[in-house]
């Protein structure tokens, strides 16, 4: 059978490759605990320990279970126990603390440290999962190690993916300097600082409250307490800050700064309340500027301030201070223009003071790029469909499950389905450092027209047969021109058949022979069975009835005998070769007036 045509549609989609799963817990404040691993807006935790106030936190990135979370002093393990007595002399505020995983490591873990408190720099801890039967420590001899010393009074760190997409950049500032720090933290460990000389020169009374990375990592905006906020360029490749920020100048900004998950908006969260969008895509800067919306006229009392944060469901959140509110407001969709956006205030209730702290990630975990998958969405069984998905930066694979027990390899692959039905087909994207990349399609396959008739048969002279296709479809076309499932034949020859089905067609062709009154075809009386695929056996044709056929050699021996039409003699004598000469056979068949009758005659054998 032969599949001529298929109707099929060709489907082209847009898919967001979603954010991986090291932000699926936040742990901040006095002990408040969000869990977005089943639901948005997120659960609440209620078990949370620790000696607050806490600020970062880690997921495994393939589970989104927690690992282990901190703050400015101790570190905690999933079971809110602590991991290591020793006091860290960390900062509160939201960005003074990271944690970043090292790249091709799933067990070991840096946690970053700004320790205004006791005006030393940064520090960093080294974390190791698999310690304490599985529960992580802190690594031996690798606790509180002093990264850079000129951070005094600079508690403000931020991380964002290399351009890699393994490797991962932390920037900070130098006190009463204009130099931004750049530091790697690659397999190998941590190399740096690159030094950018640009923006703002943070002093006493320009201090930093607020670092915030695009989730593509080509923005940084920084905040200055009580001033403005700048929004630099930067490369993933190089860690360089870029000169000639943009500047959005206020005179009561603190800290609540994010980007949109697709890079598109800023958001800048005023004192008093009032939150403000601006357009990044606008142009110029005073495009930017002249952009700016405010999503919630705030409260006049000018101590109310957030912190923002994009969560992994692609909404921000907005933590008020607890010293006022325990609320958390969301923006439901951040990437929308103006009040399309949807902020919602009071979505979430802490059970705890924030204690002005909230979660901070690497902004990479929120990022959105986006790929095209095109496909055949339907056809039809045994035919060919396609299926395509565009290049995505730093992948190392494409596996396709075609949902038949089937598993494709490639961008670019074809596939074919046996049988009818519906079909999840789902493309798995891998990538070296990244967690793997799933998206799911449905792919729903038509039944093709499936046909009874032989691949041959015979018809007697002076009568007729009725071919009959056996298929139940929607029409039929014969190569006789007739459009009947059945048609009635009085001659020899290649007959073919054409049926379609709710668009999906297929052909068969069949071969009626001439059969004589003696119920004998056409056939060759010299065989050489040399095995060359080519005349090696003898029988008496396809069509004919054979009841029994018996083959003598000259002397009257019998060299063969069987009861088997299909079976034909293959020139072997008990397994040998059967020499050179004229054998007689004697046939029993049905001939035509379905009477049985016996034939006889000789065959030559030729080696």
């Amino acid at each position: 059978m032969r599949i001529l045509l298929s109707i099929f549609f060709v489907v082209f989609s847009i898919h967001t490759i979603h954010a991986q799963k090291e932000a699926n817990v936040w742990i901040f404040g006095y002990n408040n605990g969000l869990d977005f691993n089943s639901s948005s807006p997120p659960g609440l935790i209620s078990s949370v320990g620790g000696n607050a106030p806490l600020n970062a936190c880690i997921c495994s990135k393939n589970s989104g279970n927690l690992l282990f979370y901190g703050g400015g002093s101790r570190v905690y393990n999933s079971s809110f126990q602590v991991m290591d007595s020793t006091y860290l002399n960390g900062g509160i505020a939201q960005t003074a603390n990271i944690i970043v995983p090292q790249p091709g490591n799933d067990s070991i873990y840096y946690l970053f440290i700004v320790n205004r408190k006791n005006l030393c720099g940064i520090t960093y801890s080294v974390i190791n999962i698999n310690l304490n039967n599985g529960m992580g420590g802190m690594q031996p001899g690798q606790i509180h190690l002093l990264l850079d010393s000129g951070y005094t009074n600079n508690y403000r760190i931020a991380g964002v993916r290399h351009s890699n997409d393994c490797d991962v950049w932390i920037v900070s500032h130098e006190w009463q300097t204009d130099a931004f720090h750049s530091y790697l933290i690659t397999s190998s460990g941590i190399s740096g600082p690159v030094i950018s000389h640009t923006g703002m020169v943070y002093s006493t009374n320009l201090a930093p409250s607020c670092y915030k990375f695009s989730p593509d990592g080509k923005k940084l905006a920084c905040s200055a307490a009580d001033h403005w906020v700048q929004v630099f360029d930067f490369d993933r490749s190089t860690g360089m800050v870029g000169p000639n920020p943009i500047d959005f100048p206020f005179s009561d900004v603190y800290d609540g700064i994010s980007f949109s998950p697709d890079n598109s908006k800023l958001y800048i969260c005023m004192r008093g309340g009032n939150i403000y969008q601006y357009d990044m895509n606008a142009g110029s800067a005073s495009a930017i500027l002249s952009s700016q919306t405010v999503i919630n006229p705030g409260p006049t009392d000018i101590t109310w301030r957030a912190k923002l944060q994009i969560g992994p469901d692609k909404k921000i959140y907005v933590a008020w201070d607890g010293s006022i509110r325990r609320e958390i407001g969301v923006i439901t969709n951040p990437n929308a223009a103006g009040l399309a956006c949807n902020y919602t205030d009071s979505v979430i209730i802490l059970p705890n003071s924030t204690n002005d702290s909230f979660v901070n990630f690497i902004e990479s975990y929120f990022y959105e790029p986006t790929t095209h998958v095109t496909y055949d969405s339907t056809g039809c069984a045994n035919n060919i469909l396609h299926f395509a998905v565009d290049s995505v930066k730093n992948a190392t694979g494409y596996s396709w499950n075609m949902g038949d027990s089937v598993t494709v390899q490639g961008q670019n692959v074809t596939h074919s389905y046996h049988t009818d039905g519906t079909f999840t087909v789902k493309l798995t994207i891998l990538f070296n450092c990244l967690a793997p990349v799933e998206i799911t399609k449905t792919v729903v396959i038509k039944p093709v027209p499936v046909f009874t008739l032989p691949s041959d048969t015979f018809i007697c002279q002076n009568s007729f047969i009725v071919l009959d296709c056996g298929a139940q479809a929607d029409s039929y076309v014969w190569s006789t021109g007739d459009t009947t499932k059945s048609v009635l034949e009085t001659s020899a020859g290649i007959y073919s058949v054409t049926a379609n089905l709710a668009g999906c067609s297929s052909q068969q062709t069949i071969t009626v022979k001439q059969r004589e009154e003696n119920g004998i075809t056409s056939y060759s009386n010299v065989f050489t069975p040399n095995g060359d695929g080519k005349n090696d056996e003898f029988s008496l044709g396809d069509a004919v009835d054979i009841q029994k056929m018996i083959v003598y050699d000259r002397w009257g021996k019998k060299v063969f005998e069987s009861n088997d039409q299909i079976k034909k003699w293959n020139g072997k004598i008990n397994s040998s070769d059967a020499s050179t000469g004229i054998y007689y056979y004697i046939v029993q068949t049905i001939d035509c007036n379905s009477q049985m009758r016996t034939v006889k005659g000789t065959v030559t054998l030729i080696r």
